[in-house]
């Protein structure tokens, strides 16, 4: 099952915010928290990728640098900035059409390893056995049905090379399955 309402929810959302305030409003906005700027938003994304993201992968991860990594969810790059310092290319995937504000922003603070992808709320668009490692932070939470969760899950499943490993985090923000 394929509900695009809550896609079009969050594409209205972001609209409204670069509408009123521009890209820079978007690259700052987290969805929840306004940062004070944009070096803090990436600073805070820097934490939350090391402490919530790397360091639960570390123990089976080696040679980083060698590997790709996929961040379903990557909203304004705050964690897909730092995942990119780490891994040969950063993939990203979001339902936002801003991934080419994302890349040029992520490109002005060096990072230039990544590959932004928008995708249908569902699917991961990336061949089988691509990635070594994919990762979601405070997203698929608020995926509006459980059939999306488990597509996600599946998703994530095929897209992993063997000895590929996830870390899919979901916050308990709401129930509506």
């Amino acid at each position: 099952m394929n509900d695009s309402s809550h896609i079009q929810e969050w594409r209205q959302t972001i609209a409204s915010v670069r509408e009123k305030d521009g890209d820079r409003a978007f690259l700052n906005w987290s969805g929840f928290d306004e940062f004070r700027d944009l070096d803090t938003a990436h600073l805070r994304g820097a934490w939350d990728f090391s402490c919530q993201v790397l360091s639960p992968l570390a123990p089976f991860l080696t040679v980083p640098e060698d590997r790709d990594i996929l961040e379903i969810g990557y909203g304004g790059g705050r964690l897909l900035g730092a995942a990119a310092r780490h891994f040969r290319t950063a993939i990203g995937l979001d339902v936002h059409p801003c991934g080419a504000v994302v890349k040029r922003h992520l490109a002005e603070r060096g990072a230039r390893n990544l590959l932004l992808l928008q995708g249908d709320g569902s699917s991961i668009p990336l061949r089988d056995a691509t990635m070594d490692c994919a990762y979601s932070f405070i997203v698929l939470q608020h995926l509006a049905h459980l059939s999306l969760l488990t597509a996600y899950f599946r998703e994530t499943f095929r897209v992993l090379r063997p000895g590929g490993v996830a870390l899919l985090y979901f916050g308990r923000y709401s129930w509506h399955w």
